[in-house]
């Protein structure tokens, strides 16, 4: 994807056995009506009972600078931070992201809310087998495979180290996804960093939990 705008100096941001009795003739080995049809309810009731699972993933990423109203240049913000990468993500391996934030200066906190990946990155998402996606998805992980974990912002803040990195730090929530996590849930503690002079310098890892 290219650029949608030139970053300014300063920027921020911004997981049945059988019962056998010897000697019957071959309709005594059914078994009595009835049980084995309990037992494969059972065994289908929980074969479809989430399962809560640990989950990680880690992502090299890039991003792009989006002015919001008001915006006055030099500031990084208001402003929107849309950006993708690939990596690798537990239940998944090799995975591909795309992610959305509307960054805004509430003193002393640069702080990143929540705002639709599909604002940016419909289009893409759709050519990659992925539609409907609710407005209230701001990131999203995915497969080739038609596999999708879907994630909120519930908080997430930047922290300037230097001229070329800024850290940030915050908690996503699972709210959904496709394929196996249709329906998924969860919660993830979100890290990473971003080079304000490079948007090509990026990165960020989710460590949390998923039940699907």
């Amino acid at each position: 994807m290219k650029k949608l705008f030139h970053l300014p100096f300063a920027a921020i941001l911004l997981m049945a056995p059988l019962f056998v009795t010897p000697g019957c003739d071959a309709d005594s080995l059914q078994a009595p009506i009835g049980i084995s049809d309990a037992r494969e309810g059972d065994d289908l009731a929980k074969a479809q009972t989430p399962l809560r699972r640990p989950y990680k993933d880690l992502h090299d990423t890039w991003y792009n600078f989006v002015p919001g109203p008001g915006w006055m240049a030099p500031n990084p913000f208001p402003a929107w931070y849309p950006g993708g990468g690939t990596g690798n993500a537990t239940h998944m391996g090799k995975v591909s992201t795309y992610f959305n934030q509307y960054v805004v200066f509430d003193p002393p906190n640069i702080v990143s809310l929540h705002a639709p990946v599909t604002m940016f990155f419909a289009a893409e998402l759709a050519a990659a087998g992925y539609t409907d996606i609710p407005s209230d998805v701001g990131s999203i992980v995915f497969d080739k495979k038609g596999n999708s974990i879907w994630f909120q912002t519930l908080s997430n803040t930047a922290i300037p180290i230097g001229p070329t990195r800024v850290e940030f730090y915050g908690i996503n929530q699972i709210i959904g996804g496709t394929g196996k996590f249709e329906g998924a849930t969860g919660e993830t503690s979100l890290s990473g960093y971003f080079n304000p002079q490079d948007q090509q310098d990026a990165s960020f890892q989710q460590e949390g939990w998923i039940e699907y």
